[in-house]
């Protein structure tokens, strides 16, 4: 009796974590709002990254451009249009820790971010989502937490913080 009963448990925990695990990469990370996760971790670097002047390539139209140092970038600034010249193995992105992607208008939701695939972002540790128009129509940040997760693909082994901001432009 005892053995059927420890036979059953294991079976229903075999089970379980068979399921748990075949579900769990297409749930992701959650996406963070970017004053929210300052105001819970006070994370002085990624504060850096986004407020100085850091090494960059700055990405627009489907063209890159790099008007920084001759130093190794460790920020990307793109738009939605750019987001497939990520893709690409290119060694300019193996030091960066910042992918800053700039949304401009509502025409911006085809091309979804697929972290799977930026296979040269060995130190991504931040992709930040930067709103410059009123999207969510309330001039507040509302809606861009399901708006953001609907964008990117995140893997759940995935150690990459992904965050989103809204920022318009006076």
């Amino acid at each position: 009796m005892i053995n059927d009963k420890k036979k059953s448990f294991r079976t229903k925990l075999l089970s379980f974590l068979l399921i748990y695990f075949a579900v769990m990469p297409t749930f992701g990370q959650v996406v963070l709002s970017y004053s929210n996760y300052l105001k819970a971790s006070s994370d002085s670097h990624l504060i850096s990254l986004v407020t100085e002047i850091k090494p960059s390539i700055y990405m627009k139209d489907n063209a890159d451009i790099r008007l920084s140092s001759n130093t190794a970038a460790i920020v990307v600034n793109t738009d939605i249009a750019s987001i497939p010249m990520l893709y690409a193995d290119k060694t300019d992105y193996n030091k960066v820790e910042l992918l800053k992607i700039r949304i401009n208008s509502d025409t911006d939701e085809a091309v979804k971010l697929d972290l799977s695939r930026l296979t040269a972002f060995s130190a991504l540790k931040y992709v930040l989502y930067v709103y410059q128009f009123n999207y969510c129509g309330d001039n507040k940040d509302t809606c861009l937490q399901a708006t953001t997760e609907s964008k990117v693909y995140t893997p759940a082994d995935t150690m990459v913080k992904i965050l989103y901001l809204l920022s318009i432009p006076e």
